[in-house]
């Protein structure tokens, strides 16, 4: 069962769909929210709710300008490691497919100590990201391994492009 209650209200709205999907359940709240949602709203402004900055519901997303920030840039105690690929149609489904499994297994159980954020960067959408790691498309696919702290340093992994490279 599945309940909404509004702040400052003692009347509970009871959930009576059949299922219990992302959008399903976004549909319900949506009704009930003190500002409408449209679902596929096309706005200038900057995006403020997870659905409408799907890069943080997606496990793997691409690093944008305006992903950076949510999934890499301003996350303290923060590694991002970043597959870096020429283009979309360059994103191996089964190497992506592994970091998430890598993605899982480095999730921390505790509240300190580093995280790690798995990424993807299309270099054809984003040079100028792929350019401050002085890579070029001859060197793609790549593994990069950024700390976004005060001074930003960055590795390119010079191991084999594999999920056991980037563990290690």
């Amino acid at each position: 069962m599945f309940f909404l209650q509004k702040a400052g209200e003692n009347k509970f709205q009871k959930y009576t769909g059949s299922g219990y999907s992302y959008f399903e359940l976004f549909e319900f709240i949506n009704i009930y929210s003190e500002t409408f949602v449209f679902g596929d709203q096309s706005t200038t402004e900057e995006p403020s709710n997870a659905a409408s900055k799907p890069w943080l519901s997606t496990p793997v997303p691409y690093l944008s300008k305006d992903s950076a920030n949510d999934i890499c840039l301003k996350k303290d105690g923060t590694l991002c490691v970043i597959y870096v690929v020429a283009d979309q149609s360059k994103s191996d489904p089964k190497f992506v497919q592994g970091l998430q499994g890598l993605k899982e297994q480095f999730t921390s159980k505790i509240e300190r100590g580093i995280a790690f954020n798995f990424m993807r960067l299309d270099y054809s959408a984003e040079p100028e990201f792929a350019q401050v790691f002085k890579l070029d498309t001859s060197q793609l696919p790549a593994i990069v391994v950024l700390n976004p702290g005060k001074k930003s340093r960055f590795l390119v992994s010079q191991k084999e492009h594999s999920i056991k490279g980037v563990e290690e």
